[in-house]
């Protein structure tokens, strides 16, 4: 008889399995990530996209990034458009 190898499940796994799941739900949908800094935190916006990108490049397939300026009152928008691999 095969012995089970039983390990106790932490809500970090559970987390990492919920995430491959909705990917796999995702695959070949167009996907829209926003971001949006305060202005003049432009550079900020810029760290975040990058980071973002770099995470999922093995992941997703972007379709095109939009960039809003903000006004001295408005924030600073993006968009990235994105498809799940």
């Amino acid at each position: 008889m095969a012995k089970l190898n039983i390990q106790p499940v932490t809500k970090s796994r559970l987390k990492e399995e919920a995430a491959k799941l909705e990917e796999k739900k995702l695959k070949g949908i167009t996907q829209v990530k926003l971001f949006q800094v305060g202005n003049p935190d432009v550079g900020i916006l810029e760290e975040e996209i990058n980071r973002f990108l770099k995470e999922k490049e093995d992941k997703i397939n972007v379709k095109d990034v939009k960039l809003c300026t903000g006004s001295s009152n408005s924030p600073w928008t993006a968009m990235v458009i994105y498809e799940v691999k």
